[in-house]
């Protein structure tokens, strides 16, 4: 029987109700439980197993799914099922989407869904090197191997935990980069002149290739070293912290 929370999952006209249908006649049409990885694949749209789990979730609250353990010890990931008394009669023409499902399970594979990550992080220093500043948005747009936004999230916050990629901002304004240093070849804010200048302080040195305040300064941290760029990526300084570096 179903509750008003679940009556009101079944009216909303978004489209995380529409992915709810399309998964609920899914898992009618496996009979069996299946993970959020199988069910995207049964969908003809073919979602995000991210997006899939998500609305999952939101059956599960609702009371028209629940876990039945998990794939393997090893993964862990989920496994769900339509409940007992799971109703559906809030799915406008189940039997065409049961066929449709049907016709788009042939010949697929859960391969599909996921990126090469490899050639994903070589197309996103490529494109950031090429192009500057870019949003999420625009990388998921130029990497031709990234299949989903969720990777592309995960992908670049190992760049950035790497100390490959920078990113400032927050949000869905944020930005990512590839620094100068990190180009092949190291740039320097002038390019007429290679000279720097070397201050000594307790515990540091710093290598000064450019004078003066420059605005909205970028900064990279890692190992005990910190550099300084301008706005293009032009290396400004170089700092050095001696005790972070002899632990390194």
């Amino acid at each position: 029987m179903q509750t008003e929370e679940s009556r009101n999952i079944t009216r909303a006209n978004t489209a995380g109700a529409v992915l709810r249908a399309w998964i609920a006649a899914a898992m009618r049409y496996e009979g069996a439980p299946a993970s959020a990885a199988r069910l995207a694949i049964l969908i003809p749209s073919m979602p995000e197993p991210h997006h899939v789990s998500q609305q999952l979730y939101e059956l599960k609250k609702a009371g028209f799914v629940e876990k039945a353990g998990q794939l393997s010890d090893r993964s862990r990931k989920p496994v769900w099922r339509l409940t007992d008394d799971a109703e559906m009669d809030w799915i406008d023409d189940l039997e065409s989407m049961l066929r449709e499902i049907a016709e788009a399970a042939r010949g697929r594979s859960t391969d599909e869904l996921y990126s090469d990550r490899v050639a994903v992080r070589r197309e996103m220093t490529a494109l950031m090197q090429d192009r500057g500043l870019r949003t999420k948005s625009e990388i998921l747009a130029g990497c031709p191997s990234a299949k989903s936004e969720h990777e592309v999230s995960q992908i670049l916050h190992d760049l950035v935990r790497e100390g490959i990629v920078v990113a400032e901002g927050e949000s869905r304004k944020r930005l990512y980069w590839l620094p100068a240093s990190n180009q092949g070849e190291l740039e320097f804010a002038s390019p007429e002149s290679e000279e720097f200048t070397l201050e000594r302080a307790e515990g540091k040195l710093r290598l000064v290739f450019q004078r003066g305040q420059v605005a909205k300064r970028k900064t990279q941290f890692r190992n005990g070293i910190q550099l300084q760029y301008d706005p293009s990526g032009y290396l400004l300084d170089i700092t050095i912290h001696l005790k972070e570096i002899a632990h390194v």
